[in-house]
């Protein structure tokens, strides 16, 4: 990966399936080494400081907790509990006392308003080209020419730091369609895997649902989950969970 932003994007795709062998019927040893790998995880997410990295790890422990709540593994005692055990850190231990000032400083930053300004101008100007190239787009790693063209510059960036506008500007509309209906089949086998597995597993499925939220959202920031190795083995691993049918076949 290139930068910090990109790292803790991915961060926030891995988290929730760390989080899942933190849970049994993982066995002991493995459940204190994934609770470390979790806790590396989301300090390197919230260290980034990356807007996009925070949402997408938000996405992610939204769609896990909701996936825990409504099939058991998590219950409200425990939520409540790990929220209540987060605060007294942060309220006690003076770095990270530190981190919510810093993070909302983060936001309204001169820095953030400067990048929001930048990536306004790359939504307008990709707009504006998939208006005037709607059905084959300008052409595969092409966005970056067009853009310094369109807005008369020498430099500029090389994609538009969104996944969804990439593929509409330099594809086309309907290869956009296509990217959309492959990651809502992908999403929805995940998210009905979590229904139809057996519950033992449901935690590593629900995080696997989980990530696929993260990616959709980091896609809204950055175009590299297209072809990042990380995107593709979540992608698969979503489309390869198997349901209660196929585990009792196994048992059979």
């Amino acid at each position: 990966t290139s930068n910090p932003n990109t790292m803790g994007g991915f961060g926030a795709c891995v988290l929730p399936i760390a989080a899942a062998f933190t849970l049994p019927p993982a066995s002991r040893r493995l459940r204190i080494v994934a609770a470390i790998a979790t806790m590396s995880l989301l300090l390197g997410i919230v260290l980034s400081f990356s807007k996009g990295s925070w949402l997408a790890a938000a996405a992610a422990a939204a769609v896990w907790a909701f996936h825990g709540l409504r099939t058991g593994f998590i219950t409200r005692r425990a939520m409540v509990r790990t929220v209540v055990v987060l605060a007294l850190l942060v309220l006690l231990v003076p770095s990270l006392r530190r981190m919510p000032g810093l993070m909302l400083q983060r936001w309204m930053s001169h820095g953030s308003t400067v990048s929001n300004q930048e990536r306004l101008r790359y939504i307008e100007t990709a707009v504006t080209l998939i208006l005037e190239h709607p059905l084959s787009g300008v052409g595969l790693e092409r966005f970056g020419e067009e853009y310094l063209n369109t807005r008369r510059l020498v430099r500029g960036p090389d994609d538009p730091h969104n996944g969804y506008l990439m593929v509409a500007v330099e594809l086309g509309i309907p290869a956009l369609g296509c990217l959309l209906l492959f990651q809502a089949l992908v999403a929805m086998s995940a998210f009905v895997s979590v229904r139809e597995g057996p519950a033992a597993v449901a935690p590593l499925y629900a995080a696997l649902s989980a990530a696929m939220a993260a990616l959709l959202v980091f896609q809204l920031f950055s175009a590299e989950p297209l072809t990042a190795r990380t995107a593709l083995v979540v992608m698969a691993l979503c489309l390869t969970v198997p349901g209660i049918a196929d585990h009792e076949e196994v048992h059979v």
